[in-house]
């Protein structure tokens, strides 16, 4: 089995104090926004679900294969609520 790991949805800070911590690069969506008015703004994971998915369709791969892990960044309610909300359909 593949793990891929992305972080759940949190505030921006948030995940910007675990990369540093992590001593990793933040990602686009998180840099996406500098004015820090927006720090407490909850990025979600969307669009690096919808990347795996894809790449996982363009390459043939079984999704049995591949496990998804939400680091809960934001806290187990929030990464919970969101994994619902994809196994409901209501995240994109």
């Amino acid at each position: 089995a593949i793990f891929v790991g992305v972080p759940g949805p949190a505030p921006r800070a948030k995940l910007r104090r675990f990369y540093d911590l992590c001593g990793v690069g933040p990602s686009a969506a998180v840099e996406a926004v500098s004015d820090e008015s927006d720090a407490d703004d909850v990025v979600a994971p969307a669009r690096d679900v919808a990347a795996l998915a894809a790449y996982l369709e363009r390459h043939s791969i079984d999704d049995a294969s591949v496990r998804l892990h939400l680091y809960p960044c934001g806290g187990v309610e929030r990464c919970v609520a969101y994994v619902e909300g994809l196994c409901s359909g209501n995240n994109s």
